[in-house]
């Protein structure tokens, strides 16, 4: 059984090495978000997202993976119009934010760590790959890197830090025909 799901699958590391190209757009990244010697050179930029993802990766097979079959089958529910999230998926959810991942696209400047969409695709693949509840979890709650981008001052001074400590969680609203 895999230890780590992003370091133990080599496609997952090819992605993120040979597919991204990440090391010629880390530059220009940060400097887009008004930090451009924030890393020294792209090999620093590849180490910081591949240690990203190394940490993500060993939580998603150690911890959250062996949950996956308890989260599905407990399941959410609403009590007293709260939803109630199953015990394993609330500390998997805990235990992410600890590790950065909600807060992730954010810039830095909001407390983010500038992490290009192409990491945060490949964190959400892990996650999936170790349990389905989690991931969409994750990606539902992730709002902030919208708000940052669309959001007023005011909003973002007083919405930001809410959305990425998860003391407000954020959910989508999706309606499809028939």
């Amino acid at each position: 059984m895999a230890q780590n799901l992003f370091t133990d699958f080599p496609e997952r590391v090819e992605q993120l090495t040979k597919y991204c190209e990440l090391s010629q757009l880390a530059a220009p990244l940060e400097e887009a978000f008004g930090e451009k010697d924030f890393f020294k050179s792209p090999q620093e930029a590849m180490e910081f997202y591949t240690g990203v993802l190394e940490e993500v990766g060993k939580l998603a097979a150690t911890v959250i993976r062996p949950r996956a079959q308890e989260v599905d089958r407990i399941g959410a529910h609403l009590k007293d119009g709260e939803v109630i999230l199953p015990e394993d998926l609330q500390d998997n959810i805990s235990r992410l934010k600890d590790l950065g991942v909600f807060s992730g696209l954010s810039s830095r400047a909001q407390g983010g760590f500038n992490l290009p969409q192409a990491v945060q695709a490949i964190a959400l693949e892990i996650l999936a790959h170790a349990c389905p509840n989690t991931a969409l979890t994750v990606a539902c709650y992730s709002m902030a890197p919208f708000l940052e981008t669309w959001g007023t001052e005011e909003q973002k001074q007083r919405i930001l830090p809410k959305l990425m400590s998860l003391e407000w969680k954020s959910s989508m609203a999706l309606t499809e025909p028939n």
